[in-house]
């Protein structure tokens, strides 16, 4: 197992502005150091707020329409063939995790179908964190098809859900896509074709649950501008962080030799926050049960430890998951402080807690 590495950054770099669809790319902020860096408590606190009136719930802008709406949540794909994503970069906040054969999937969340784009996919099957995640976040969850743990926990939480196996009306299959990359990867769906189909259905459309943040400004003790997250044994990501806009632009790959994580508008994945969350993992379905031949997961989402990157720097941090709310404090109990902007949360094996790399 590699040792955690938490390394001071001791200078900035510039960021370095690419002309092509690949561009946004942040220089790394600076030069490594043996030595960990304190950042200075005059930084560290500000007033916070919890989410609340015209605020959009998940990023803590002022959103009037999104202040009180259910969020939409959109399973999508992420192996090399559902590249580039279409519209998950408009997502306000996105989570990945391991679904099987060390494949991770996307849920892209929007605080309201109005802010979905006129294209999100390729539209992928249901997996069971993803819903237990959609539950405590109050969503209506739009997939096509499931695993047989993921429709098991549709069916026992009673989550309201698009299936587009079977609820085609809000999803069409793209030509270009099924042509090119396979008819798996050719499912789409759009705002208004999701507003339409909520409104046909007649859906709840205001939020049950609060708000899992409370915004405002704090900054860890050490420097996180270099981050290299292990989500399976074969999928590895990574985030470098850019001061000047106070983004982590995402990578697939490592940070030495990762790939950007462009979406087909040519645009970077980024975050303002970037929240990793470990669990327990379990066999959901062995390799034998599955048509791919792979172990299917399945994670306890109950609950555990953590880490949140923000403005450069990390914080130990505590999770916990019912159906009734997703909930973050700080190590020491108190409300998790995030700053505004979208959030990247990320979670993993427990096996994997000592290969992080943030420095």
């Amino acid at each position: 197992m590699k040792t955690v590495r938490l390394i001071g950054i001791l200078t900035a770099a510039s960021l370095i502005v690419g002309s092509t669809a690949c561009s946004s790319s942040p220089s790394p902020e600076g030069t490594k150091s043996t030595t960990t860096t304190a950042v200075s408590t005059t930084q560290t606190e500000a007033a916070t707020t919890k989410a609340s009136g015209a605020v959009n719930p998940l990023t803590g802008l002022e959103d009037m329409k999104s202040a009180t709406s259910r969020p939409v949540a959109v399973m999508v794909g992420n192996n090399d063939k559902s590249r580039p994503q279409y519209g998950i970069e408009k997502a306000d906040m996105l989570i990945e995790g391991e679904t099987e054969g060390g494949i991770t999937r996307i849920m892209a969340v929007f605080s309201d179908a109005s802010r979905v784009p006129d294209a999100v996919g390729p539209v992928r099957s249901a997996r069971s964190p993803f819903v237990k995640l959609a539950v405590a976040l109050d969503t209506i969850y739009c997939h096509c098809g499931g695993s047989l743990g993921g429709k098991a926990e549709l069916r026992s939480s009673g989550l309201a859900h698009i299936d587009g196996t079977s609820d085609g009306s809000a999803y069409w299959r793209d030509d270009g896509l099924r042509y090119s990359k396979g008819y798996e990867y050719s499912m789409l769906t759009s705002g208004s074709k999701l507003q339409s189909r909520i409104k046909k259905l007649e859906l709840r459309t205001k939020a049950n649950n609060p708000s899992p943040f409370t915004f405002g400004s704090k900054a860890g003790d050490k420097s996180a501008t270099q981050v290299q997250l292990y989500l399976s044994s074969t999928q590895t990501i990574s985030f470098k962080y850019n001061s000047k806009d106070k983004l982590y632009y995402k990578s697939n790959g490592t940070l030495e030799n990762g790939t950007k994580h462009v979406t087909a508008s040519g645009k970077q994945l980024t975050a303002t926050n970037v929240i990793l969350i470990y669990d327990e993992r379990y066999v959901e379905e062995s390799a034998s049960q599955t048509d791919q031949g792979v172990n299917v997961y399945g994670y306890n989402m109950s609950g555990g430890s953590g880490q949140i990157m923000s403005g450069g720097t990390v914080r130990n941090i505590r999770w916990s998951r019912t159906d009734s709310g997703l909930s973050f404090t700080e190590s020491d109990g108190s409300a998790l402080t995030v700053a505004k902007g979208r959030t990247y949360l990320c979670f993993a094996s427990t096996g994997y807690k000592d290969d992080m790399i943030i420095r």
